[in-house]
């Protein structure tokens, strides 16, 4: 989605126009979902907080003055919840730390700017923890050093520290990379790389569930009533019987009244035939003249000829 496209969708739903609003939030999914989890230390949390944020933009859309500052407005947004819930995950022993090694190839010699990206991001998550928060915090959420600091308990100067620290670790390393042949595009932002990283994570599938939990008569369709005897179809459906027009059933009517004069016509001629042929029966066997009618005898009882 475009620049005038998401203004355009804010403004409309603000104005309560529901479609508007559907597009907005499977929008706003992919930056939520990523950012939550880059920012909390399990996956169940980012599917939770991700579903959490998207019913506070719903509540709270109102509040934003200028749709352009759509995009700082939902990373704030996002930021807050999850720091607020990070905190209390991590003193319940949830880290989510990983042991495994990262480990990662370049397709090719040549990235693209979504592979460039997709660089950016691992060597980010190879960092510790603290300078992986405020780099997060500050490319995602679009925080201050100031803001940071005051979400994370850290002083301003040392969370600056940390995010410039953190920078050169990352760009330096794509640099070494790029010694070695590696060709990337628009690297020259941390932060810009970071946040493309974010757009290119949509998750449709995902997101339409999600969408649809949260605004369920704006999106869903009403399902067809299921059978009560347990799901199972009938066997022998009754075809529906389909009105017939007035004028056919004149037709039709018609139709049988010529039918039954043609049947009692029918039945008159074969009985004046049958009359006839009967009268002209005796005639049709008297003997021709020189010609002997042979009389068979009467047969005696008991025997049939």
């Amino acid at each position: 989605m475009n620049k005038e496209a998401l203004i355009f969708c804010v403004q409309a739903a603000k104005k309560g126009d529901r479609q508007a609003l559907e597009q907005l939030l499977l929008f706003a999914y992919g930056i939520v979902d990523y950012q939550c989890r880059k920012l909390l230390p399990t996956a169940q949390a980012a599917d939770k907080m991700t579903a959490i944020v998207l019913k506070a933009v719903v509540s709270k859309l109102d509040t934003l003055e200028n749709p352009e500052d759509f995009f700082s407005w939902l990373g704030k947004l996002t930021s807050v919840r999850c720091m607020r819930v990070r905190a209390t995950l991590l003193e319940n022993g949830q880290t989510g730390d990983s042991t495994e090694p990262v480990s990662f190839s370049f397709p090719s010699m040549e990235l693209n700017k979504a592979e460039t990206a997709k660089v950016a991001e691992m060597l980010t998550d190879m960092l510790d923890t603290d300078q992986k928060l405020s780099l997060y915090l500050f490319s995602l959420g679009t925080l201050t050093p100031k803001a940071i600091g005051q979400l994370t308990g850290v002083p301003e100067e040392t969370v600056q520290a940390q995010i410039q620290s953190a920078q050169q670790a990352v760009l330096g390393q794509m640099k070494r990379y790029a010694q070695q042949g590696v060709t990337f595009t628009q690297a020259n932002s941390l932060p810009a790389l970071l946040r493309t990283r974010m757009l290119l994570n949509p998750a449709p599938e995902k997101a339409q569930l999600v969408v649809y939990s949260i605004l369920p008569q704006q999106t869903r369709r009403p399902a067809p009533e299921a059978p009560r005897n347990g799901g199972a179809r009938p066997r022998n459906p009754q075809p529906q019987q389909v009105p017939q027009p007035k004028s056919e059933k004149g037709l039709i009517r018609t139709l049988a009244i010529i039918a039954g004069i043609l049947a009692v016509v029918l039945v008159i001629s074969l009985t004046v035939l049958f009359t006839k042929l009967k009268k002209a029966q005796p005639a049709a066997w008297a003997p021709l003249p020189g010609q002997v009618q042979l009389l068979l005898p009467e047969a005696p009882q008991g025997y049939i000829l």
